[in-house]
């Protein structure tokens, strides 16, 4: 049976300079399922980038793609079993708090060229180094990609 998760989503890409909203969409994913947004400009991003979303998990052991723009150059955040896992340029780092089953949480990383600062809904969980050598990728934007069921709100970038 295939379980559902929901997710809202809201990037926010270094400063805040207005781009296109990507509106609701309801997204059931099975096995590489993802929406693809076309390449574009705000979607890279040389240092900082700051992504959240709120889910709602039904299996914390998967691991799944919340957006990536390209995991091994660029940009990546979802779930590794139970915590929250961000990727920049090829290497990652985990937050350290279990995202609960069955209960809305709200999840976020920080990213500011150096260090991936964690959340979970609102608190502080951590903060790692993280290298970076990302910039100056194109590629287009994923939501989803692992089994992953979700709905999406208002996905917003922004770029300075």
């Amino acid at each position: 049976m295939m379980k559902r998760a929901i997710l809202c989503l809201i990037i926010i890409l270094a400063a805040p300079v207005f781009s296109q909203t990507l509106r609701s969409s309801h997204f059931t994913a099975s096995v590489g399922g993802y929406f693809e947004y076309p390449v574009h400009p705000r979607w890279d991003q040389s240092l900082e980038i700051t992504v959240e979303a709120w889910v709602c998990r039904e299996d914390s052991t998967r691991t799944e793609t919340i957006v990536s723009h390209d995991i091994t150059q660029s940009w990546w955040m979802g779930f590794a079993g139970g915590a929250l896992r961000f990727y920049r340029s090829g290497s990652f780092v985990d937050g350290t708090i279990i995202t609960p089953e069955g209960q809305w949480t709200h999840v976020a990383v920080s990213y500011d060229g150096a260090k991936a600062r964690f959340y979970v809904d609102g608190e502080f969980d951590t903060s790692k180094s993280l290298e970076n050598d990302g910039s100056g990728k194109t590629g287009p934007l994923y939501i989803g990609g692992d089994p992953f069921d979700f709905i999406t709100e208002d996905l917003l970038g922004f770029k300075g």
